[in-house]
């Protein structure tokens, strides 16, 4: 047993050398009481309940988001963000495997084991800290794990200001390396510690705007522009931010119900500053790719997210992103090959997960891709596009009853999305509610008038009553305008298997320069 001299917690776990909730070091106390707060990590389970980790030759790490220790719980964008300035450090390592940021903060307040955590996302090595901060002073307590047996490999306490937070995630870092063995070529040390800015009130915008981003709701993505616009006035130089804000832009066609002509000019705008930067930079060329994908740009789509994946295979995002493409071209093996890479870097993202379960649905293998579902839903019951997705697959199985009943919990979770309302749509045409499916449609056509929807979720609703001359009309009027942020959706299975013999949505593929 041990004790903390400030704050009397006790800790089961001997080779603990500092305390989670104070940094100071601890010190041996035989005496010490069985019922004193627990750690943040349980010791790992002992009995057979828990199977043994099978440890990959790669070594694998995951780094859990850091505990706000801070009396300010606002403080709590500075602690995921170091955390994930952390992660993104090590996954430029090409010999390292690290867990995708939504996995590894998916366990954050949980109480649970480390082998739990080992075995769910499949690496041996965890990283957890925790952060207080109080006006310009930082303490930053980290320890390195053993996702087998609990054993502590490396801990060490950071007593600074905050002015020198650049240089403590730089020790970490290294000192994370030389503790996995690890062998560094020079352009992966130069990779390593490049640092996005010396600028720490741009910094700080930028891990706010990081913090909202990650939220992906159209409130917080406006956020999210707010912040990095303001860590890029911040700090000219700054290319991640120039990322972020490039991100932004074009997700508020998604969350936000953006017009494409509205969002992609900015984004491009603040994409290619970035690589001005930063040429060799993976987050920007992936999200350059992924621009042209909203602007139906393939062959250069294709070529930024091969030169995304050539720069960091860890980015799971580029590889989901590129499924997603192959998705649209009707390529389900590639699709599901790539997402399925996605899966591998971040088993618990509810987004990657859900993806899986859709390239299950386009090879034909549907009781793979409902397994795939439910077990997000057991994972994340409150993500609406799992729900979505389910929908659109009893609708092909004729299932109308369970389509409403999936796409009516989408719309509750989405607070009522322009999206999944177009799938209720759908679903009540399909189940013969034809009173509730032209209701949704009066609803749809108000929203698109002010912006806030797409051709695609109108097209769904009449998809849904049969009157696909009208459908096509919609899809036309998008196009025409230069609004393609859901169009690319035109290949949905349900739209597509109810269009493709429509000469005039024939003759929109081409436009589009997508396959019949």
């Amino acid at each position: 047993m041990k004790r903390c001299p400030q704050c009397n917690r006790v800790e089961a776990d001997d080779a603990l050398a500092f305390c989670r909730v104070d940094g100071f070091r601890l010190i041996t106390n035989s005496s010490a009481s069985e019922s004193a707060s627990t750690i943040l990590l349980s010791p790992p389970q002992r009995s057979g309940e828990s199977p043994t980790l099978v440890l990959e030759s790669k070594p694998s790490i995951a780094v859990l988001a850091f505990a706000n220790l801070s009396v300010d719980p606002q403080n709590e964008y500075f602690c995921d963000g170091l955390a994930e300035e952390i992660l993104n450090s090590l996954a430029r390592i090409d010999d390292l495997k690290v867990a995708a940021r939504t996995s590894s903060f998916s366990f954050k307040g949980k109480d649970v084991s480390v082998d739990h955590i080992g075995q769910s996302l499949r690496v041996n090595k965890i990283l957890e800290g925790s952060v207080q901060r109080a006006g310009n002073r930082i303490r930053i307590t980290v320890q390195l794990i053993n996702a087998v047996d609990g054993y502590h490999i490396w801990s060490e306490r950071y007593d600074r200001e905050l002015k020198d937070i650049f240089e403590v995630q730089d020790e970490i870092t290294l000192a994370i390396v030389k503790a996995l063995k690890l062998k560094l070529l020079g352009d992966e040390q130069v990779s390593l510690l490049k640092r996005g800015t010396d600028n720490h009130e741009s910094f700080e915008a930028y891990l706010r705007g990081r913090f909202y981003w990650n939220k992906r709701t159209g409130a917080a993505v406006e956020k999210a522009v707010e912040l990095f616009q303001q860590a890029v006035s911040l700090d000219q130089n700054f290319a991640l931010a120039f990322v972020g804000l490039a991100d932004s832009h074009a997700f508020l066609g998604v969350y936000a119900g953006r017009r494409t002509s509205e969002t992609i000019p900015p984004a491009r705008a603040a994409v290619e500053r970035a690589l001005q930067l930063e040429p060799n930079l993976a987050e920007a060329h992936a999200s350059l790719g992924h621009i042209y994908y909203r602007t139906l740009e393939w062959e250069k789509c294709e070529q930024e997210y091969q030169r995304a994946i050539s720069l960091n295979s860890n980015y799971a995002t580029v590889h989901q992103w590129y499924s997603e493409y192959f998705r649209v071209h009707q390529r389900p093996t590639d699709e599901f090959r790539e997402i399925k890479l996605a899966q591998e870097l971040d088993p618990l993202s509810p987004m990657i997960c859900s993806l899986v379960g859709e390239a299950h649905c386009n090879l034909g293998d549907l009781d793979a891709a409902f397994a795939e579902w439910q077990r997000v839903i057991e994972l994340d019951p409150n993500f609406a596009l799992t729900y979505f997705l389910q929908g659109g697959a009893y609708l092909q199985l004729g299932s109308y009853d369970e389509a409403v009943a999936s796409f009516e919990t989408a719309v509750a979770l989405s607070g009522r999305g322009s999206i999944t309302l177009g799938g209720l749509g759908s679903g009540y045409a399909m189940a013969g509610k034809t009173s509730e499916a032209l209701a949704v449609l009066a609803e749809l056509e108000e929203r698109h008038a002010s912006g806030s929807a797409s051709a695609f979720s109108l097209a769904q609703v009449l998809v849904g009553l049969k009157d696909y001359e009208r459908s096509i009309d919609w899809l036309e009027k998008d196009f025409e305008v230069g609004n393609t942020t859901l169009l690319v959706y035109g290949v949905h299975r349900n739209l597509y298997h109810e269009l493709k013999t429509k000469p005039r949505y024939q003759e929109l593929l081409r436009r589009m320069r997508m396959p019949l």
